[in-house]
């Protein structure tokens, strides 16, 4: 079945590698994204459109009124905001932000494609959703926050036209670790590649329709 893909935070790390994939099969796609970045290899390709978008913005998904396709929706909920806190507690108005970006953005992004064609939700979410991370109290906050949403998301689904994944990946490899004074070189580059998990997510994505995948946790060795 033909499908249009929506691909937020296309510009580098796991979402462009996700984008390259998807344009590697053919497929059409509007990347969302602060800046083009890395997906201007696509600019002048006719089955891409990139759209500027700063999904810390509450009225940011407006700018997908522009998007008008007959085909399919399938939703790619990628772009996340990370923050490390140590051992002091986040500011209200810094916690506000990282919710805007990686829990209330994806809601807006729901709200206006599920009576609008949409076939598919596929989260990309973090092991943090699933277990807390020490340092990450806000982080791991919005990403429990969109693993309760997608499992609700899910069963509402049930007899409508759309199904619903999320997928928790541990630590990996992308530029994230180069604004992070956290771990060790040697450590991130062990971590999952951003290819090899773009390879995974366009399985997942070819399963049949009405396949769902509540969570899958998929970590590297450091995370074990």
């Amino acid at each position: 079945m033909i499908m249009h893909y929506i691909v937020t935070g296309c510009s580098s790390g796991l979402g462009f590698e996700i984008l390259k994939k998807l344009m590697e099969n053919s497929c059409s796609v509007t990347g969302l994204s602060r800046k083009i970045g890395k997906a201007a290899v696509f600019e002048h390709n006719e089955k891409f459109e990139h759209i500027v978008c700063d999904m810390s913005l509450p009225d940011s998904v407006n700018q997908l009124d522009r998007v008008k396709t007959s085909v399919p929706v399938v939703l790619i909920i990628n772009a996340a905001q990370f923050r490390y806190e140590g051992e002091e507690l986040m500011e209200t108005d810094d916690a506000r932000e990282i919710f805007h970006v990686n829990y209330f953005s994806a809601c807006s992004l729901i709200e206006k494609f599920i009576d609008n064609g949409l076939a598919r939700v596929l989260f990309i979410n973090s092991v943090a959703g699933v277990d807390a991370q020490p340092g990450q109290a806000q982080y791991s906050a919005s990403k429990h926050a969109l693993q309760a949403y997608s499992e609700a998301l899910a069963k509402l689904s049930v007899g409508k036209g759309f199904d619903v994944m999320s997928i928790n990946p541990g630590g990996m490899d992308t530029e994230l670790w180069k604004n992070e004074d956290l771990l060790d070189r040697s450590v991130t580059e062990k971590f999952i590649k951003p290819s090899d998990f773009a390879d995974l997510i366009w399985s997942f994505l070819c399963l049949p329709p009405k396949t769902y995948v509540k969570t899958a946790v998929i970590l590297p060795e450091h995370d074990v």
